[in-house]
């Protein structure tokens, strides 16, 4: 039987993940698994960190891509080098049809994605969602450029020549992180639409239990 580690809690709006993660390793326990579970505490979260470090450029790509330096990084490495299979549960809005938990084929830094369905609502936290708002600030045209090359200052005529290519970009982000960080996984509703049962945890051991198979452990 395989040594697995279970991680959540990565994203704090991820609330239906972290929900399911204890009973998810009971499950894989009683397959006969030994099973670490790791909850990730708040402060130590991409969220945590942004509003720590008060990040301002960058801190879009650290919530939305992580950085080698997370906690959760490092929490996987030191679980992969003692010889568990990391697993980094998280949770993806979809529609209300019940859809199968699904793996990215990519491996992350380290460990494994798994992306579980749930329904989104737009979330109440005043905290998180002042930080959303002030990410959504940043994704400009103006900053991306900046990230990209270098920029002259905005009284210099070139200015707007250098902005411009980013503008559709800057849009499309904007776009793609307000439907992610305005919202959260509901629990509630989650459950109402069935992805929170025993089923749901029983394909997710499954999903877990074909991977290891296809890495031949």
């Amino acid at each position: 039987m395989a040594r697995i580690a279970l991680i959540s809690n990565e994203h704090p709006n991820e609330a239906v993940a972290s929900a399911l993660a204890p009973r998810i390793a009971e499950e894989l326990k009683r397959r006969g698994h030994e099973v670490r579970l790791r909850k990730i505490p708040f402060k130590q979260t991409m969220w945590g960190e942004i509003m720590k470090e008060k990040r301002e450029v960058h801190s879009i790509r650290i919530f939305a891509l992580g950085v080698k330096g997370s906690f959760a990084n490092r929490l996987s490495k030191e679980f992969e080098e003692k010889g568990f299979m990391v697993y980094r549960l998280h949770n993806a809005p979809v529609e209300v049809s019940g859809k199968d938990p699904f793996m990215p084929q990519d491996a992350l830094d380290y460990g494994y994605a798994v992306e579980l369905p749930a329904v989104y609502r737009e979330h109440r936290n005043p905290v998180l969602r002042e930080t959303a708002e002030r990410l959504l600030q940043q994704a400009t045209a103006e900053e991306l450029a900046k990230r990209n090359r270098f920029v002259p200052d905005s009284r210099d005529v070139r200015f707007n020549e250098f902005v411009k290519p980013f503008e559709g970009m800057a849009a499309q982000q904007r776009k793609q992180l307000s439907d992610y960080l305005l919202k959260t996984a509901h629990i509630l509703s989650s459950k109402k639409a069935g992805l929170m049962d025993e089923g749901m945890v029983k394909k997710t051991a499954d999903l877990i239990e074909r991977h290891l198979r296809r890495l031949g452990l």
